[in-house]
């Protein structure tokens, strides 16, 4: 006993100092040394200074008035923070329910929570108390959105289904209460919905014109779907307005209305993002695509967007399927010194929200069971752009060599080439090289350079032209639109692999 130093007749108190712990369950313990002293096992207990999500984070929301945000996931757990104290205001627990994405109405009176068995229910956005509950979906409920004048509510689910939901009578009946009432919901898509939103609420019209919202949705099956909102009821459903095909080969991935995208045009554009890392801009009808133009190629294709205003300037913040957020500064041009983006988790990005004032970002990792707040600096954005320079050489550094490339050469070559042959290859006229091509002989210049798209891809790339360049395209303009519109990662083996199994299929059909 002597030699060991330990004599148990002469035991000390034992004596440890504050200390935290962490469990499995996603709660984070401050244990004050004094509860071993307590003789009941009710006082042996620590205090809870963090309470996170034991299972995947789905669904975040921003409150649109007040520094607060919602977030939910399939521990059934929806959690309502101050992200300006960093402390949770309420809680609460949903038994047997996996939540997958949520949404403030515009006057922050009521949060809804969209599950993934495709429950949807209203709840208070101040006490959580659930309000209203409807199960009209048979697959998960992937995305909600609110009109901008509170007055529609709009689901995508699994089913390819968008349902619609009113602030109005019960039963349209103007002698019942007013709550929320189920419209009805259409299998509008063939494939699954990448995108749902209705229009923003236009700053500029006149006091007596009235700002109906539109709801417009985006899916694999390569289609833009606007809906009849004004004529859609009980009794009739949820009727069509349009549908416009938007690709051929890319599937779109995302969906975003913003003010700004091409000009300072009082209506908004409408942007899709799709696999092939390309941003299209499409006009208030969207029958026509404004411009085509290219987007971020790191993280996989952009998924989500969202417009915000900072300093009399316009911007784009985004999410990829796969670690990366990002901010893009309006107008959309392709300058890649316009764009910056960095690695926000470790794996998916499952959700991302704006601040009501756009200088916070909110991201939820899914597996990572993490959602972190960002600061937006739109600044850095603007040294970028000065550094880089917003005229031609972000593009130049795009392409094979560079600006003194023989690639460069080329272009330059078959240019002027191009202009020869618009005033005829046998004439024995004066020419003169005006330094502009016809609007026509640019799809030949892009097959010329490797580039070769599809009638409906040159049917864009036409309509986009006469937009912008109606007299003719110069030298500096073809060098854009080449980089824009071609394949970021050119055609492999496997692409022409699918499209030989594809004639093989067609043949024998």
């Amino acid at each position: 006993e002597e030699a060991s130093g330990f004599n148990p007749k002469h035991e000390e108190e034992l004596r440890i100092p504050n200390f935290i712990v962490g469990t499995k369950n996603s709660l984070i313990l401050f244990v004050n040394a004094s509860v071993f002293e307590e003789l009941e096992s009710d006082q042996r207990r620590g205090e809870v200074i963090v309470e996170g999500q034991d299972a995947r984070v789905t669904g975040l929301a921003c409150h649109p008035k007040q520094m607060r945000f919602a977030v939910v996931g399939y521990s059934g757990v929806l959690q309502l923070w101050d992200y300006g104290e960093c402390v949770v205001l309420g809680a609460r627990k949903f038994d047997k329910l996996k939540g997958q994405c949520l949404g403030f109405d515009p006057e922050g009176q009521y949060l809804a929570v969209g599950f993934t068995n495709g429950t949807l229910k209203l709840l208070s956005a101040t006490t959580l108390d659930e309000v209203q509950s409807f199960r009209v979906s048979g697959g998960s409920i992937t995305d909600l959105t609110f009109s901008h004048d509170a007055q529609y509510l709009a689901t995508a689910d699994e089913d390819r289904c968008v349902a619609l939901y009113r602030f109005t009578y019960r039963d349209e009946d103007d002698t019942k209460p007013v709550e929320w009432v189920f419209i009805g919901k259409h299998r509008s898509h063939s494939k699954a919905i990448t995108g749902l939103q209705f229009s923003p609420s236009s700053p500029s019209l006149e006091e007596n014109v009235e700002d109906l919202p539109r709801l417009l949705s985006v899916g694999e099956d390569h289609a833009i779907v606007e809906y009849d909102l004004q004529n859609s009821f009980i009794k009739t459903g949820v009727k069509l307005k349009s549908r416009t095909k938007t690709e051929l080969t890319a599937i779109p991935t995302g969906l975003l209305f913003s003010f700004g995208a091409i000009d300072e045009s009082a209506t908004p554009s409408i942007i899709v993002a799709n696999s092939e890392y390309k941003l299209k801009v499409y006009g208030d009808d969207h029958r026509k695509c404004r411009r085509t133009v290219l987007g971020p190629t790191y993280g996989g294709p952009i998924n989500r967007m969202i417009a915000m205003e900072c300093e009399d300037n316009r911007y784009v913040t985004f999410s990829t399927m796969e670690k990366v957020i990002g901010v893009m500064k309006l107008p959309l041009d392709g300058n890649p010194s316009k764009t910056m983006g960095l690695i926000a988790h470790a794996g998916e990005v499952t959700s991302m929200v704006s601040s009501l004032d756009g200088r916070y970002l909110i991201t939820a990792g899914g597996s990572d069971y993490s959602v972190f707040l960002w600061k937006v600096q739109p600044e850095a954005i603007e040294a970028s752009i000065a550094l880089g320079g917003d005229t031609l050489r972000p593009y130049l550094e795009l392409i094979e060599g560079g600006p003194g490339g023989e690639f460069y050469d080329e272009i330059r070559n078959y240019f002027y080439y191009a202009q020869l042959r618009s005033q005829g290859e046998e004439t024995t006229r004066q020419r003169k090289i005006e330094g502009t091509v016809p609007i026509s002989q640019v799809p030949n210049l892009m097959r010329a350079l490797g580039f070769y798209p599809t009638e409906h891809d040159i049917r864009d790339l036409i309509s986009e032209l006469e937009q912008s360049h109606p007299g003719g395209v110069d030298l500096p303009t073809l060098i854009r639109v080449y980089v824009n519109h071609r394949p970021v990662f050119g055609i492999s083996k496997a692409d022409v692999r699918r499209a030989f199994e594809t004639i093989a299929k067609v043949s024998w059909a």
